[in-house]
C-alpha cells in the first residue's frame, strides 16, 4: 500500500492522471461546441477557452518534464556525493597510514645513526688503541708497495698520513700509499681518514696565506699612510710659504703704492715752482713694478686654491687608510 502511494505521487503518475482529466475536458467541451443547443458567442467562447487550456495544460506538461529532469539531476548529485564521501573517508584512511609509515621511516633513521655513530666511536677508540700499542714494535722486514725492502724495522710514530720507523740505515718515513694493504687495515687507515687530513692541511695553508696576505695588506696600509702624511706635510709647508709670498707681496705693493704717491706729490710741487722733475718717470716705474707684484700675488694665490684642494684630497685618503 505504501508503494502504491508513493509511486501514486510520482511525476509520471501526476502525468498520466492530468492527462486523462485534459481529454474528459476535451470531450465534454467537444460535444457543447456541437450540440445544437449552443451555438453563436457561446460556442465562440468555448473555443477560446478550449485554446487557453490548451496553452495551460502543455506549460503545465513543460513543468512536468522540467520537474523529472530535476529529480534525475538530484537522484545523479546524492550518487556522485555519496561517492565522493567513501573517497574522502578512503583518503583519510591512507593519510593515517602514511603518517604512522613516515614516523616508522624516521625512528629507523635515527636508530641508523645512532649505529653508526656508535661504529664510528668503536673504530676511533681501536684506531688509537692499536696505534699506542705498536709503538716501538720491532718487524724483521716490510715490503713497500714499491716493492722495497726495509730489514730491521722499529715504529717510532703512527701519524695521520705516514709512519716514521727506523731502519738497518737510520730513520726513514713512508707514507700510508706505500705501506702494505695489512699495515693499512691493521692501522685502520681509511680514505676519509686522508681527506679529513688534506682538508686540515689546506685549511691550514689557506690561513697562513690568509695572514699573509692581510700582513702584506697592512704592511702595505701602513706604508700608504705614511706617503700620505708625508704629502699632506709638504702641501701645508708649500701652502705656508705661498701665504706668505702673498702677505709680502701685498706688504711690498703697499710699500711702492707709497712711494708712488710721494714721488707723484713731489712732482706737482715741482711743476708749481716751474721746476723740471724725473719724480713722474720715477712714479710710474714704481706703479709698473706694482702691476708686476699684483700678478705675482694673483699667481700665487690661484696656488694657494689649487695646493687647498690637494691637500683636502691627502686627507680624506689618509682618513680613509686609518679607518
Amino acid at each position: 500500500m505504501s508503494s502504491f502511494s508513493e509511486n501514486a505521487r510520482s511525476p509520471m503518475v501526476i502525468g498520466v492522471v492530468l492527462g486523462l482529466v485534459v481529454l474528459v475536458a476535451f470531450g465534454g467541451l467537444g460535444m457543447a461546441v456541437f450540440d445544437g443547443r449552443f451555438n453563436g458567442d457561446n460556442a465562440s467562447r468555448l473555443k477560446d477557452e478550449i485554446i487557453e487550456q490548451s496553452v495551460e495544460i502543455e506549460s503545465l506538461e513543460n513543468k512536468i518534464e522540467s520537474i523529472e529532469e530535476e529529480i534525475i539531476a538530484q537522484k545523479r548529485n546524492e550518487e556522485v556525493a555519496l561517492k565522493l564521501d567513501t573517497v574522502v573517508k578512503t583518503l583519510e584512511v591512507l593519510e593515517e597510514k602514511e603518517s604512522a609509515l613516515e614516523k616508522q621511516i624516521d625512528d629507523i633513521q635515527k636508530e641508523i645513526v645512532h649505529i653508526d655513530e656508535e661504529q664510528v666511536a668503536y673504530r676511533d677508540e681501536y684506531r688509537v688503541y692499536e696505534r699506542n700499542r705498536a709503538l716501538g714494535e720491532k718487524v724483521a722486514s716490510v715490503t713497500l708497495q714499491s716493492g722495497k725492502e726495509l730489514k730491521d724495522v722499529t715504529i717510532k710514530e703512527i701519524m695521520t698520513d705516514r709512519v716514521r720507523f727506523t731502519t738497518e740505515f737510520g730513520s726513514t718515513t713512508a707514507t700510508w700509499d706505500e705501506l702494505p694493504e695489512s699495515w693499512k687495515e691493521r692501522f685502520q687507515i681509511g680514505e676519509g681518514e686522508l681527506v679529513k687530513h688534506a682538508a686540515m692541511m689546506k685549511e691550514a695553508q689557506l690561513k697562513t696565506s690568509l695572514a699573509q696576505a692581510a700582513s702584506s695588506a697592512e704592511h702595505g696600509n701602513q706604508l700608504r699612510i705614511m706617503e700620505l702624511k708625508r704629502s699632506v706635510d709638504k702641501t701645508s709647508k708649500e701652502l705656508e710659504q705661498k701665504k706668505n709670498d702673498v702677505e709680502r707681496g701685498r706688504a711690498r705693493m703697499a710699500s711702492l703704492k707709497r712711494q708712488a704717491s710721494e714721488l707723484r706729490s713731489k712732482h706737482r710741487e715741482a711743476l708749481a715752482r716751474d721746476r723740471k722733475s724725473s719724480h713722474l718717470l720715477s712714479a710710474n716705474k714704481i706703479e709698473g713694478e706694482i702691476d708686476r707684484v699684483d700678478r705675482a700675488v694673483r699667481a700665487t694665490s690661484d696656488a694657494i686654491k689649487d695646493l687647498q684642494k690637494q691637500k683636502g684630497q691627502y686627507e680624506r685618503e689618509l682618513r680613509q687608510a686609518q679607518r
